[in-house]
């Protein structure tokens, strides 16, 4: 049986997610994080380039929140 670890709000916040991170890799948990990993905090480069090679690895899903789309939004 397949377990996870869901997290929000990380707001580009490194040291907290990489903790997250850490725990969910020594206790074999899937991460999905449900949102808001940028925007607000000084690291959302990191945590988007974390979150990235935990998604090609299969050991994260992720759904976009607000924050995501305010980003995508103003890109587009």
């Amino acid at each position: 049986m397949k377990k996870y670890l869901i997290i929000g709000d990380v707001h580009a916040d490194f040291e907290p997610f990489q903790k997250a991170v850490t725990y969910a890799q020594e206790n074999n948990l899937h991460l999905i994080s449900v949102g808001d990993l940028i925007d607000g905090g000084p690291d959302g480069a990191k945590c988007c380039s974390l979150m990235l090679d935990l998604l090609r690895t299969g050991n994260a899903s992720i759904v976009k929140g607000n924050h995501e789309h305010k980003i995508i939004r103003y890109i587009d």
